[in-house]
């Protein structure tokens, strides 16, 4: 993969295909996660590049240094809010790199990563896969009663967070909070 690191679309494709095919191969090594990263580092202004590298992350077994990880995730997330697939794929890689370290979940919480989820649900409220998979990130990072009121200092209903299963009612109720 090094020697395609001066060309995104290239790059884009191999590590579209890593992500592909990990789930049945275990491709995703530590070193293709360390390139994954350099690849998010050197191409931050190239949408196709963080796409895919967001969605390999989310089928990371482990990551080194996942609290730049996270960083690096949450700067995609506010450099291409207006795409769908790239929030999702956002959304379960945070999944991911958190798990259920509550450290890194509230790194999320306390870098803005909560307002980038929400202004992207209020954007794409029709893209019912981005809802689903938002909701799903709330409910996981709302894990510790200190990180569950603070995203209910943001407006979200408790009963949100506690079933992992908001809709848009619940969506609207937070834009007018």
């Amino acid at each position: 993969m090094t020697q395609f690191k001066d060309s995104p679309r290239v790059l884009e494709n191999v590590i579209l295909l890593l992500f592909l095919c990990s789930p049945i191969s275990n491709l995703l090594t530590l070193p293709h996660i360390r390139m994954i990263m350099e690849a998010m580092r050197s191409h931050k202004g190239d949408q196709g590049v963080q796409r895919a590298t967001v969605w390999a992350l989310s089928n990371a077994k482990e990551v080194p240094d996942p609290d730049n990880v996270i960083e690096l995730i949450i700067e995609a997330m506010n450099s291409y809010q207006d795409d769908p697939v790239l929030q999702e794929g956002s959304y379960h890689a945070l999944r991911n790199v958190c798990g259920q370290d509550f450290t890194l979940q509230q790194k999320v919480i306390d870098i803005s990563g909560i307002e980038a989820v929400l202004k992207a649900m209020q954007m794409h409220k029709d893209c019912v896969s981005l809802q689903q998979s938002a909701w799903a990130l709330l409910h996981a990072l709302s894990d510790s009663s200190a990180s569950r009121d603070r995203l209910m200092d943001f407006g979200i209903p408790a009963v949100a967070l506690y079933s992992s299963q908001g809709n848009v009612a619940d969506l609207e109720s937070i834009q007018h909070s």
